[in-house]
């Protein structure tokens, strides 16, 4: 029983131990159930993912491939598929659309690609369809959980690239041939300013071969070796041009051969599309041309030169010179053509008009006298004739011009251009009016004079006057009209000539009358006259006055003498009588002089005989007012008197014995005055001396007794001073002014009035100027007697 329960309680353990198992494995089947469909929808999204990769990498717009272990492709776009064909599963050993040598490159490169490096590659290639292209090939592993478990690649198209860098490079290269070929200077430099194209022309221009340039950083110190120079130039160049562009900018650059040559160079500071072109430029060598204008310059400057002196020649000139064209046109015309045929100051304004032009304009501007201006006929149809005949003329024209009547000598001549050809007509003329007229005075003249020598040769006669002639050149070297025979002598006796002049000539005149012939015969004098006394062959010496000069033969000799000889005895012996007649009335008018300075004298000292009996002031004053102008008066006689000349007194002398005069008779007012002279060396006739010194008298006595009031310190200044036409006399001080109230010489004072008087009696002006102490001013005209010492 134990045994069975036991073993039936066995049973039961057994079966509750199944029955646990079974609910365990129920659990554990839900689970895997539950698991199972987790798994199925990861493997389904998954496969959606799987799908949608796979699509997106199949559409990708590339030309993508992937590869497995085994390099069969696995993946690959529909772009690499229309290009290359379908290569889907297929392995390299499959692909027979390519070349061995293509699928032998590809195999190599995968497996390096497989052993984990990246290759990056561009290549050419031919599609199955034959298109060429250029591929940059980029090939990676694949890796999965870091194992690599195939390849995959992409391939760029490159080949509108490869063909636009194909084209530039041959572009580039033409345009080095190009460059290089060019008739200009080319030449390009890098961001360092090194240069790096330097064509064929630069090595021309220069001397530099493009191996010594390009490159070398010291080129620019071969072409410019002043420094100064070439920082000036680029600094310039940054500043005034941006980024150192700029157009027709002169260089001056140094050749290998040291030459200096000016290049016209325009530059481009942008990069071009060659590789290294910073900046590049062109030059044009305008050495030659510059050379050119250099001399052109000159050469105009020259040419300038030379008109400006051909024009002021023909300006300078008193003849009238111009040219004209084939229409009588003007192209040329001096200063003398204008002013006196065309009535014009520009020189420049006939050039392109017609004589006609202006003979219009003056006759314009005269319209009431149609005679004003005939000069445009005459000179048109001398013109006319030169330019038929076509050869030179001289012409004799007449007319009017600017109202005048002139003669004029003219020549013209052809104008001829240096091919030969006849271009217009040059002309050149002279006024000869005044020659006309006294050609025409010449022949009247003529006639005249021989009717005046007809009445001449009686009245030689009649008169003592004797003409006579020396030759030189003849056996008979002397004759005359008649004096050797008033003397007594015939020919024979004054055969030689030299002694029997020496006979006859007295031995005091012989001398005098030896240097007067030697003195013309040397050019001294224009003509001999002398006086001299000739001894007649019976009786006395007789006076003859003597003229005569030398008639040339040629230009630098004479060959013979012609003068006059007059009787002159009967006037000198009257001259002497007169002489001595004048001589004592000189004596006897000195003595007259030195009677009435001293009767002058005596009234003067009578005057101060009474002022010592006077006790009334104003009467001593009016006494001695008069007592100077007495003494003024009577320094005029005295000077005449001592002077040598009778008819005129040195107006210096006089003032300043005056001032002195004046000085001691006002010593009380003169102490304390400075006054000085300022008197120009002349001569004055007697009345206008007596006026003048009145009238200082008058106006220095005046200043130095009101002048300077209350004992004041002061200075008076006389001056007079002449030229040609006046006299002008002043007298100044700096005291304390004259009175603007009362007109000069219409006060009380007698002083003033006598001025007054005797500047009308000189015919003078006053002025009076009371600004700074008083100015007075005396013009009056030059006397005729007045002679200025010099």
């Amino acid at each position: 029983m134990s045994d069975k329960r036991t073993l039936n309680e066995q049973h039961c353990d057994e079966l509750t131990q199944l029955r646990r198992t079974v609910s365990d494995m129920e659990h554990i089947n839900r689970q895997l159930r539950q698991e199972t469909a987790e798994q199925k929808a990861i493997i389904n999204k998954l496969q959606r993912k799987e799908a949608f990769w796979k699509a997106l990498l199949e559409n990708l717009p590339i030309d993508f491939w992937a590869r497995d272990l085994d390099q069969r492709v696995i993946i690959e776009s529909k772009v690499k598929a229309q290009i290359w064909g379908d290569m889907q599963n297929k392995t390299l050993d499959e692909i027979t659309v390519l070349d061995e040598e293509t699928i032998e490159h590809w195999r190599q490169n995968n497996q390096r690609v497989l052993t984990g490096e990246t290759i990056t590659e561009e290549m050419e290639m031919t599609t199955p369809a034959g298109d060429w292209k250029f591929l940059r090939k980029i090939v990676t592993p694949i890796y999965v959980e870091e194992e690599i478990q195939g390849i995959m690649g992409v391939n760029i198209d490159l080949t509108a690239r490869k063909k636009a860098e194909d084209a530039l490079l041959h572009s580039e290269e033409r345009l080095r041939m190009v460059v290089e070929n060019m008739p200009v200077m080319v030449n390009a430099v890098d961001d360092d300013l090194k240069f790096v194209v330097w064509n064929q022309k630069c090595e021309q221009v220069t001397g530099y071969k493009a191996e010594e340039i390009i490159g070398n950083p010291k080129a620019w110190d071969l072409l410019y070796p002043d420094k100064a120079y070439l920082d000036s130039m680029l600094a310039t160049a940054g500043r005034q041009y941006p980024a150192h562009s700029y157009n027709n900018w002169e260089w001056v650059l140094t050749t290998k051969a040291g030459e200096k040559k000016t290049i016209l160079w325009s530059a481009v500071a942008k990069p071009f599309p060659v590789a290294d072109w910073a900046s590049w430029g062109i030059g044009l060598d305008v050495t030659e041309q510059r050379q050119a204008q250099k001399a052109l310059r000159e050469s105009e400057e020259q040419f300038r030169s030379l008109y400006l002196m051909v024009r002021l020649m023909c300006d300078n000139v008193p003849d009238m010179i111009w040219a004209k064209d084939l229409e009588n046109r003007f192209i040329f015309a001096n200063r003398a053509t204008c002013e006196k045929l065309l009535n014009t100051k520009d020189t420049d304004e006939p050039v392109g008009k017609s004589h006609q032009y202006f003979a219009d304009r003056e006759k314009a501007d005269h319209p009431h006298d149609p005679t004003w201006h005939t000069f445009d006929k005459i000179g048109a149809n001398s013109d006319e004739i030169v330019l038929r005949t076509r050869r030179s003329q001289r012409f004799d024209e007449h007319g009017k011009a600017d109202g005048q009547f002139l003669f004029m000598d003219v020549y013209k001549a052809p104008f001829w251009n240096e091919k030969g050809e006849m271009i217009g007509t040059v002309g050149c003329g002279r006024i000869v009016t005044r020659e006309k007229e006294v050609e025409a005075e010449r022949k009247q003249t003529e006639a005249e004079l021989q009717e005046i020598r007809k009445r001449y040769e009686l009245a030689t006669t009649a008169g003592q006057v004797w003409v006579w002639e020396w030759r030189l050149d003849t056996e008979y070297p002397y004759n005359d009209s008649g004096l050797m025979d008033i003397l007594g002598y015939s020919s024979q006796e004054y055969q030689k000539l030299d002694e029997f002049w020496r006979y006859i000539i007295h031995p005091d005149d012989l001398n005098y009358v030896t240097d007067a012939i030697e003195d013309h015969f040397h050019n001294l004098v224009g003509q001999f006259e002398f006086e001299c006394r000739l001894l007649p062959k019976d009786g006395d010496y007789r006076w003859f006055l003597v003229r005569g000069s030398t008639i040339q033969n040629g230009q630098t000799s004479w060959n013979r003498i012609i003068g006059t000889a007059t009787d002159i005895t009967k006037q000198k012996q009257a001259r002497q009588q007169l002489r001595a007649s004048l001589q004592e009335k000189e004596v006897l008018l000195r003595e007259i002089h030195h009677r009435v300075k001293n009767n002058l004298q005596l009234i003067s000292s009578l005057f101060e005989l009474q002022i010592g009996y006077l006790s009334d002031n104003t009467v001593i004053k009016i006494l001695e007012e008069c007592q100077t102008r007495i003494q003024a008066m009577a320094l005029v006689h005295q000077a005449l008197y001592r002077s040598e000349n009778l008819n005129k007194i040195s107006v210096p002398d006089y003032t300043y014995n005056l001032i002195d005069q004046l000085q001691a008779a006002y010593i009380s007012y003169a102490n304390k005055v400075n006054l000085t002279l300022e008197i120009d060396e002349c001569y004055f006739q007697i009345d206008t001396a007596l006026y003048c010194g009145l009238i200082i008298n008058e106006l220095v006595s005046n200043a130095l007794k009101h002048a300077f009031p209350n004992n004041l310190f002061g200075q008076i200044h006389v001056k007079l001073n002449t030229d040609e036409a006046n006299a002008v006399l002043t007298v100044s001080d700096n005291g304390i002014g004259f009175s603007a109230d009362i007109p000069f010489g219409q006060g009380e004072s007698l002083g003033l009035l006598l001025v007054d008087t005797f500047v009308k009696q000189l015919e003078g002006t006053i002025k009076l100027n009371s600004s700074n102490g008083t100015t007075i001013q005396i013009t009056f005209p030059k006397p005729v007697y007045m002679e200025k010492v010099s």
